[in-house]
C-alpha cells in the first residue's frame, strides 16, 4: 500500500535536479506566526491500533492505552508558519536541532523549497510550483520538526512546553476528531515506531513491519496514501533525515494551567 509513496519519492527527489524558472503567479510567501488553536483531550482510556483484519501488522493487536490530559494543534503547521522559522534564524540557532550537524540544517530549509531572490517556492513532480501559506509544510525531516518544536517552545509563549506529539496522543485526537487537515502529509511523532504489546509478526517475514529504533513514526498519511489507508490507526516510519517523505508536523501542547517542569517529566517517562 505505501509501496507506491516510495516510487513518487524517487521520482520527486529527480525533480529536485531539474531547475526551471520560479512560478510567476500568484502572491509571494509570507511568514506568520503558528496558531495555538488547540483541543484539550480529557484525561482518560483511549483505543490506539485496530482488530484483526485488512489492515498492517503494526497496528494490531487493539490497544487501550490511559493518556493524561493535552492539548494538541487543530491544524498543521503550515508553509506561512515555516517561514516565519526561517526568518526568525530557526535553522541558524543550533539549540534548537538535536542534531546541530545534520543536513537539514546545513540546508537552510525544507527539502523541495527554493529561493529566487525574496520569492519562496516548490519544486514539485512537473517543476516549479508555487507555495501557499495556509498548506501544510511538506518535506521537512524529524530533526526540521523537533527544531521548529523547541524553537516555538522557547520563544513563543502560547507554545511554551510544546513538543512533537507520541504517537498515542495523534491517534486518540484523530480517534475524537480533533485534528483537522489530516491526510495531507504525514506527520512526524516524537519516537521511533514500536511494537505493540503482544505483537505477533506475520508468518511471511516479507509482510512484517521492520520496527527499526533508528527511525521515527510518522502518522496521518499523504496525499498520495491510498484513500482507504487514510485512517486514525495507520503507521508508517522513516530515518529521521527522511526530507523527501512527504511529512510535515502539528504540535502538542501541556494541559492548560499545568505547571510546565511536571508536565515535561511526565512526558519524557511517557516516551521512556
Amino acid at each position: 500500500g505505501l509501496i507506491y509513496e516510495r516510487m513518487l519519492a524517487v521520482r520527486l527527489a529527480r525533480a529536485q535536479h531539474t531547475g526551471g524558472r520560479p512560478p510567476g503567479d500568484g502572491p509571494p510567501l509570507s511568514p506568520e506566526p503558528p496558531s495555538a488553536d488547540a483541543l484539550e483531550i480529557s484525561q482518560g482510556h483511549y483505543r490506539i491500533g485496530a482488530r484483526d483484519g485488512v489492515v498492517m501488522d503494526n497496528e494490531q493487536p487493539l490497544q487501550v492505552v490511559e493518556l493524561r490530559n493535552f492539548r494538541i494543534q487543530r491544524r498543521p503547521v503550515s508553509c506561512a508558519n515555516w517561514l516565519a522559522f526561517i526568518e526568525a534564524g530557526g535553522y541558524a540557532e543550533a539549540r534548537w536541532w538535536p542534531d546541530p550537524q545534520c543536513a537539514a540544517r546545513r540546508r537552510g530549509h525544507p527539502w523541495s523549497w527554493r529561493r529566487d531572490q525574496d520569492r519562496w517556492y516548490a519544486l514539485g513532480f512537473n517543476g516549479p510550483m508555487p507555495l501557499a501559506g495556509d498548506q501544510p509544510v511538506s518535506g521537512i525531516d524529524w530533526h526540521e520538526a523537533s527544531a521548529f518544536a523547541n524553537w516555538a517552545a522557547e520563544t513563543l509563549p502560547e507554545f511554551k512546553g510544546a513538543v512533537l506529539p507520541h504517537e498515542y496522543h495523534w491517534e486518540a485526537a484523530a480517534r475524537l476528531g480533533a485534528l483537522e487537515e489530516t491526510g495531507r502529509v504525514w506527520e512526524w511523532c516524537a519516537e521511533p515506531l514500536h511494537p505493540y504489546q503482544d505483537y505477533e509478526a506475520p508468518r511471511d517475514p516479507e509482510m512484517a513491519t521492520r520496527f527499526d529504533p533508528d527511525q521515527r513514526a510518522l502518522r496521518g498519511g499523504c496525499l498520495h496514501t491510498q484513500p482507504r489507508l487514510r485512517r486514525p490507526s495507520l503507521r508508517h516510519q522513516a530515518p529521521p533525515d527522511a526530507g523527501w517523505c512527504f511529512a510535515g508536523l502539528r504540535l502538542m501542547l501541556p494541559p492548560a494551567l499545568e505547571d510546565e517542569a511536571l508536565y515535561h517529566a511526565q512526558w519524557q517517562r511517557f516516551l521512556n
